[in-house]
Parts: structure tokens; C-alpha cells; sequence
């Protein structure tokens, strides 16, 4: 059975699709655009943040990454009531990081600066949400 599936199908990689010589419903064929883009690399998202009471590891894999307690949080802090349910924003933007509060009652900082609004975030800064510290690790640079 595997051997007749592994020669039934072959990589999208070397399919060739032949060029259109009859010209004539064009929306029932195959839309070749999709098929001849090379596929777009994806950014990598190395950056992460290591909370420092518990030594949890929390990868900053997408360009936009929300931590706070609630359910809809991108990555949920538990155990601390201080954090809000969306408190802090972390962004991806021209190959940097970017933190901003999203209003928490008890704030998020950097360095003991109170961030307001996007904050540039540079390799090892210590960050505080609510009451809890994390440290800053590009990835990349650190």
C-alpha cells in the first residue's frame, strides 16, 4: 500500500505544469500563479523571555504575542493575580522587539521604567509585569 501511494504522488517541487495553448475558460484551469511562486520564507521569531520565578521559558514565536492571565491571552501567566487578563504586548517590528502595556492595572515595566506605549526592548533587559520579573533574550543579538 505505501509503495503504490509513494508513486502516485509526486513533490510539488518538480511538477511541471504545462503552458496554455487553447486559451478559453480560463476560470476552470488550474490557477498557475499559486503554483509557480516561490513560497515566501518565514520570519523567525527567536526572541524570548525567561520568567524569573518559575524559570519558564516563553518563546516569543509570533509577530504579535499578548501574556496576561485570561483565556484569550496568547500565552496565559498563571498564578499571579496581579497580572491583568491582557497586560503586555510583545511586537515584532523591522527585525526588532517592542513590548507595550495593554492598560493593566498594575502596569508593566522595563528596567523599573514604566512603559508607555511601544517600547524598543534591547538583549537582557529585565521586565516587570505587575509584580513578577522577566528577562529579555533576543535571540538573535544576545
Amino acid at each position: 500500500m505505501s509503495s503504490e501511494f509513494e508513486t502516485r504522488w509526486e513533490k510539488i517541487s518538480e511538477v511541471q505544469i504545462p503552458e496554455i495553448k487553447k486559451l478559453g475558460f480560463q476560470e476552470a484551469v488550474l490557477d498557475r500563479e499559486i503554483w509557480n511562486r516561490t513560497p515566501e520564507k518565514k520570519p523567525e521569531y527567536l526572541a524570548y523571555l525567561i520568567r524569573e520565578n518559575t524559570n519558564e521559558k516563553i518563546d516569543l514565536n509570533r509577530e504579535k504575542m499578548v501574556l496576561g492571565k485570561g483565556s484569550d491571552a496568547d500565552y496565559k501567566l498563571e498564578g499571579n493575580k496581579a497580572i491583568s487578563r491582557r497586560h503586555a504586548a510583545f511586537f515584532y517590528e523591522d527585525g526588532q522587539v517592542y513590548v507595550e502595556d495593554l492598560g493593566s492595572s498594575n502596569h508593566t515595566y522595563i528596567d523599573d521604567c514604566k512603559v508607555d506605549g511601544r517600547q524598543l526592548l534591547q538583549d537582557q533587559d529585565r521586565i516587570r509585569i505587575a509584580d513578577e520579573d522577566f528577562i529579555f533574550y533576543d535571540g538573535i543579538k544576545g
